[in-house]
Order: C-alpha cells, then sequence, then structure tokens
C-alpha cells in the first residue's frame, strides 16, 4: 500500500529543474462547480482546464508549506508565468 509522505521541498524542486530548459506536457485543471466555494455571491469562480500543452520553463517555484497549500510557479522561456 502506498503512503503519502510530507512533501520535501528541494527534492521537488531539485525535480522540477531537473526538466527546465526543455518542452514539457503541462496538465491543469480547476473548477468552479461541486468543489468551488460559492459562500460569498459576490464572486464568480472561472474554471480553466488545459490538457497536453507543451512549454519550456527556465525558473521553477515551489511556494507554501507548514499549514498551507503547496502550489508551483513556473517562469515561461518566451516570458510569463504559469
Amino acid at each position: 500500500m502506498n503512503v503519502l509522505e510530507p512533501i520535501k521541498e528541494q527534492e521537488v524542486l531539485d525535480l522540477l529543474t531537473s526538466y527546465s530548459n526543455q518542452p514539457v506536457y503541462l496538465h491543469v485543471e480547476t473548477t468552479n462547480g461541486a468543489y468551488a466555494n460559492h459562500f460569498d455571491q459576490r464572486v464568480f469562480n472561472a474554471g480553466t482546464f488545459l490538457r497536453n500543452i507543451v512549454v519550456t520553463f527556465e525558473h521553477a517555484q515551489l511556494k507554501g508549506g507548514d499549514k498551507d497549500p503547496y502550489r508551483v510557479g513556473l517562469k515561461l522561456k518566451d516570458g510569463g508565468w504559469v
């Protein structure tokens, strides 16, 4: 049986960095459906779905930890961030 382990930030960054400056496939999903918070009717929750998008990034960042969720930012080679 697989057991979840705590995220080891440096190991994740090292793995992400090993893919920098080469084309990689990106898959992103968000929701505005059953899993989104609808407690504030003034806020619209936008949804996104990207599948098998090829990007080349030059720098990766990992943020979060402790009680905050982790998230990854990729600085794209042609400008911008994902």
